[in-house]
């Protein structure tokens, strides 16, 4: 494995006895999760029995990695690279591929901490040309039906929708955490407040039925047409010097007019 943050720590506590090495930029690191310690780039070729590598570093760094590799002396017994990255396809590990390996691009969904092990349930984003499902499921002990197959174009959007539901409703959470604060709500109500609307968002989008628009079950100003309630918040918010989350405010309430007036015209 290449990496060692919050991907690398999960994987090394999912499957433990399977990580024969851990590569980091400067070899010779203390690794608190296994008794022993990090190599460098240059000595992976001694670690001889490996049949995987996976690269679990930021995305930014999978393009040159592959090609650092595609001139290196790999393990001999080498004989899949995976990388992480949501937003990258297959193709980056072109080079290493050219070289008889199959490679595949290969994506947890799921927020990340490093602190433990991937969940039963978690749904894997595929792209490769040459490792099927069933070989991928066997690296990550997670039934067939768990590993989705992204086309490499589609995997730009498929992890825009991912960052979307996974990011941002924390940045949403936050700006209503300091919205309460500003009003006098205590910061454990504010809490307890925000973590019951999401959960009740969750719920819904649970049980809404497959085909269905998730916006049927929206409420709220903007779903009432209720223009001068989006005002006031707009202006209390402006108000007390808080123009950022005014402006996300704004720009969300007339997001989601428009995807409203989309589906009542049945394109949604």
């Amino acid at each position: 494995m290449i990496g060692y943050g919050r991907l690398g720590k999960t994987i090394i506590r999912s499957y433990p006895d399977r990580v024969a090495g851990v590569v980091t930029r400067v070899g010779g690191r203390d690794l608190d999760l296994l008794d022993t310690e990090s190599i460098d780039l240059e000595s992976i070729s001694e670690l001889e029995r490996v049949d995987t590598c996976w690269l679990a570093v930021p995305d930014s760094e999978v393009p040159a990695l592959a090609r650092r590799l595609s001139v290196l002396r790999l393990p001999p017994q080498l004989s899949l690279l995976v990388h992480s990255s949501g937003v990258l396809g297959n193709q980056v590990l072109h080079e290493v591929a050219e070289r008889g390996v199959m490679t595949a691009a290969l994506h947890p969904n799921l927020i990340l901490t490093g602190s433990s092990e991937f969940p039963p349930s978690t749904l894997w984003g595929l792209s490769s040309d040459s490792a099927d499902r069933r070989r991928i499921s066997r690296l990550v002990d997670h039934g067939i039906d768990q590993i989705v197959q992204i086309p490499d174009e589609y995997r730009p959007l498929y992890h825009a929708a991912a960052t979307l539901v996974a990011n941002y409703p924390l940045l949403l959470a936050e700006s209503s955490r300091q919205l309460y604060r500003a009003s006098g709500i205590d910061e454990a109500v504010g809490r307890q407040l925000i973590s019951g609307y999401l959960r009740s968002a969750l719920d819904l989008v649970s049980g809404t039925q497959e085909q269905t628009s998730l916006l049927s079950d929206l409420t709220g100003p903007v779903a009432r047409r209720d223009t001068s309630t989006i005002a006031l918040h707009e202006e209390a918010v402006r108000r007390f010097g808080m123009e950022g989350t005014a402006n996300l405010l704004h720009e969300l309430a007339e997001a989601t007019r428009q995807a409203l007036a989309k589906r009542e015209e049945g394109g949604g």
